[in-house]
């Protein structure tokens, strides 16, 4: 007796993932200023043409922004996997795997979500079957590299600042009474803004007219120049004012500026209650046997 008299009998596969041709596509740079073969419209135009030779119809794009790949919080990224989901799309056309996330394991993992629910990622410049179990190892490996390469960076990048730092250079935006420009080495440096006169009064005020923050800010109102309590609060307690810099790459530490203070580091001592130099007393004169003990 053949077995196809059987054949009514056999299991079918519930779990198997049906693939469709439609398709969306994802583009992104860390950087605004990307060229050459990862900028936005390259990405667009080779994910396109690739979509275009392997048959893949494409519903939607996503991303055509620049924003870091760090997270997976992405705005545009999030977006696009709703999408996904919702339209039962069941790929996502990528230039590379680093445009996709850089996020390492967690990207990783969300792949995998991806891949169970049928849908997959497609990489041009990393063109592995995932389906296969090389395949999913060498996506997995570049997924982690993306996240290596990016840690190294992120390295490097500190190392830089924190170099930058101890040898006096300002980091980041000016604060009040200052502004971003570049020396003749168009190395980013901080001088002295239109406010920096403003802000000499404020402080001088302060240490020699004891006056309140409250009372100080109605007076820099009245000559042009809004400012919030917190903020003149945080004004006062910043070195850079007196030609110091810290910062939290250079943890206690206070090194020497290479701009021009807005106020002497005396007047900024004085602003914030600490005495250059204390007096001294011998406490044990014989004939004041209770000092220290009483006061007049």
């Amino acid at each position: 007796m053949g077995l196809e008299h059987f054949q009514s009998f056999a299991k079918q596969n519930t779990n198997k993932i049906v693939r469709n041709n439609k398709a969306v596509i994802y583009t992104r740079v860390s950087d605004i200023k990307q060229k050459e073969n990862t900028s936005l419209e390259s990405q667009k135009q080779l994910c396109e043409d690739f979509a275009k030779q392997n048959g893949y119809v494409v519903y939607a794009y996503f991303g055509g922004i620049n924003e870091s790949a760090k997270t997976d919080e992405r705005k545009a990224y999030k977006e696009m996997l709703a999408y996904v989901k919702r339209k039962k799309i069941t790929n996502i056309i990528v230039y590379s795997l680093d445009r996709y996330s850089r996020t390492g394991g967690l990207a990783i993992a969300t792949v995998e979500n991806l891949k169970k629910k049928g849908i997959k990622v497609l990489s041009i410049a990393q063109n592995v079957d995932s389906d296969t179990p090389t395949g999913t190892f060498m996506q997995g490996f570049h997924l982690l590299y993306s996240r290596y390469d990016n840690d190294v960076k992120s390295t490097n990048t500190i190392r830089g600042m924190r170099h930058r730092l101890l040898n006096g250079y300002f980091m980041g935006v000016a604060p009040l009474g200052y502004k971003n420009t570049r020396n003749e080495s168009n190395k980013p440096i901080i001088v002295h803004s239109d406010q920096a006169p403003l802000v000499k009064k404020a402080f001088l005020w302060k240490a020699n007219e004891n006056l309140t923050n409250v009372e100080i800010v109605e007076r820099l109102k009245k000559l042009g120049l809004k400012i919030y309590k917190q903020r003149i609060s945080d004004m006062f307690r910043n070195p850079v004012y007196c030609g110091l810099l810290s910062h939290s790459l250079i943890e206690g530490k206070v090194v020497k500026g290479i701009h021009k203070p807005i106020v002497s580091k005396e007047v900024f001592l004085k602003v914030n209650g600490v005495n250059k130099q204390k007096s001294k007393h011998n406490v044990k004169n014989g004939n004041l046997p209770l000092k220290g003990f009483a006061s007049c």
